[in-house]
């Protein structure tokens, strides 16, 4: 579900999504059951209907200002707790649903891709543009933002 809520902001649209796609695993367990990961399996329809969900409700607004990823600022006083979630927030949403599926979903830069509809080289510069602009705001920890996973091309 957390994943879900960095998609979408929401806690009840993220379990809304998350509900969504277990009955549709449920509808199809018998086949289901018989992947190497039904894990994988929920994940990938659950980030689908999020990314639905969001070009629907794109779709439907009228006003830029309605855009649903305003968010407060980062925080800049270096005694606030660091929030990841809160700064990942701030990421665009190609940037933000990049980092969620590849580095805390832990889905290769090529199954990320495959997932967004989109290319690897694509990726690999959402996830650059990413660290940047994370590094940018959290200047305690340095000029980057290390590699979260040790490699920027796993997959």
């Amino acid at each position: 579900i957390a994943m879900l809520y960095v998609f979408t902001g929401s806690r009840d649209d993220a379990e809304d999504i998350a509900q969504e796609a277990f009955v549709r695993m449920l509808k199809r367990w018998g086949h289901i059951n018989r992947y190497d990961s039904p894990e994988a399996w929920i994940r990938l329809v659950a980030t689908r209907l999020a990314l639905s969900r969001r070009r629907n409700l794109t779709r439907q607004r009228t006003a830029p200002s309605a855009d649903i990823d305003t968010e407060p600022a980062a925080p800049q006083d270096p005694g606030q707790r660091l929030d990841l979630e809160q700064l990942v927030r701030h990421l665009s949403r190609e940037q933000r649903e990049a980092v969620v599926l590849h580095y805390l979903c832990d889905l290769s830069i090529q199954e990320t891709a495959n997932t967004l509809g989109t290319t690897q080289s694509a990726i690999k510069n959402r996830l650059l543009r990413a660290r940047d602009q994370l590094a940018q705001m959290m200047p305690s920890l340095g000029p980057a933002v290390p590699d979260w996973k040790g490699t920027d091309h796993h997959g």
